[in-house]
Formats: C-alpha cells, sequence, structure tokens
C-alpha cells in the first residue's frame, strides 16, 4: 500500500512538472542582450522535449544534436564528446530542472587536453517567461578555468520573442 502511494506521488510529481514545463516548449528569438565577462546570448533557441528528454537547441545548429539534455527534475545525464583536431575531450553531466517557474539547462563537467584533465567548465540557461507568455527572459552563466575561482567568467542577460 505505501509503495503505491509513493509511487502515485512520484508519477504525480513527475507529470505536474512535465505540464509546467509544456509553456516553455518552442522557438525563441533573440531580441536584446546585456553581456559582461566571457560569454553570449545564442541569436536563437528551440526547447525540445523528445523520449522523455527535455532539449535545449541553438537554432541555426540544431541538426548537431542539443547543447544540454536530461530528463526534466531526474537524475542527470552523463556527456562525453571529443574534438579531434584540438585533441581534447568533454566529460559531464546535463541537468535540467523546473523550480519556481524557471526552467534551468545545466551542463557542468571537465575538458582533458591528451587525456589530462586542463579545465574545469560550466554552462548554465535559465529561462523564465514573462506572465503573457510572449518573452522569455534568461540568464545565461559561464565559466571556464581550472579551479572554481579562477578563469573564465561570464554572465548574460537575454531577453527573446517566444515564437512557439
Amino acid at each position: 500500500m505505501k509503495k503505491t502511494i509513493l509511487l502515485g506521488m512520484i508519477l504525480l510529481g513527475t507529470s505536474s512538472a512535465f505540464a509546467g514545463a509544456k509553456d516553455f516548449i518552442g522557438s525563441y528569438r533573440l531580441l536584446k542582450d546585456q553581456v559582461e565577462g566571457e560569454t553570449f546570448c545564442y541569436k536563437g533557441l528551440d526547447v525540445v522535449e523528445e523520449n522523455g528528454l527535455l532539449n535545449l537547441y541553438r537554432s541555426d545548429i540544431t541538426e548537431y544534436g542539443p547543447i544540454i539534455s536530461a530528463e526534466l527534475n531526474g537524475k542527470s545525464r552523463d556527456v562525453k564528446y571529443s574534438h579531434g583536431e584540438a585533441l581534447s575531450t568533454t566529460k559531464g553531466e546535463d541537468t535540467v530542472t523546473l523550480k519556481d517557474d524557471t526552467l534551468t539547462f545545466a551542463f557542468n563537467g571537465r575538458e582533458s587536453l591528451i587525456g589530462i584533465p586542463a579545465m574545469r567548465v560550466s554552462d548554465s540557461v535559465a529561462i523564465k517567461l514573462s506572465a503573457d507568455k510572449k518573452t522569455a527572459y534568461v540568464l545565461r552563466k559561464t565559466f571556464e578555468g581550472p579551479v572554481i575561482g579562477l578563469g573564465k567568467k561570464g554572465k548574460a542577460l537575454c531577453e527573446y520573442q517566444v515564437l512557439k
């Protein structure tokens, strides 16, 4: 009995979170940006639900796959990709969370050069919709460096038109 109730609560929580995330699914076109440090606002973003995962794409290069992809409020997704020409590899975790009407896509990991860990890398994109859901306010934070506090930091405040 307790297991059934617990399972029902988990499923209800997951489905209600996904219901809230449906407002964010769609395309976004950049209107304004304010950048501090080493980062930028994407010209266009697409938020897509595929196979139980929420994916964040750059609108101009969707064929290369999502920037960040994971279960909503679920476990993180391990990712690994390499840059053959530079002999570097990036390993880390993607997470997607919906909390306080803000949908956040985040990547945290390490970049290695010839197999030797070289630096920490993090990138997060937090999306909050206006009351009329026609404008999205995005905060993008990036970090690249050997340790926390030392390295290239960036913060971008981006305003997007919601295209749906």
